[in-house]
């Protein structure tokens, strides 16, 4: 393999990786969000950061052990989530 191919393929990687990254982080930020909302929780997570991911699985003991997963450097922007109400007047949403 020459220079060029491994820059390519090395780009390749990252950004399949940024992508996957973007996607993971989006699913996460629904299902929070929906999560918020079923608990009636008048927050919306509007935008978030991970800045790792490790995942530690028993495979050993899958049965009987726990999976770990450690998320470090987590920032979430939050926002109160608002609402109409029969007047057309904004108010938080429960």
């Amino acid at each position: 393999m020459n220079v060029s191919t491994i820059a390519k393929y090395k780009l390749f990687a990252f950004t399949a990786l940024e992508k996957f990254r973007t996607a993971f982080c989006n699913g996460i930020l629904q299902y929070l969000n929906e999560a918020l909302e079923a608990s009636g929780v008048p927050l919306e997570i509007v935008d978030g950061y991970i800045g790792s991911i490790t995942v530690t699985i028993p495979w050993s003991a899958l049965v009987n052990d726990n999976t770990v997963i450690d998320i470090s450097d987590l920032e979430l922007t939050i926002k109160p989530k608002y609402r109409e109400d029969n007047g057309g007047n904004a108010c938080f949403c429960s």
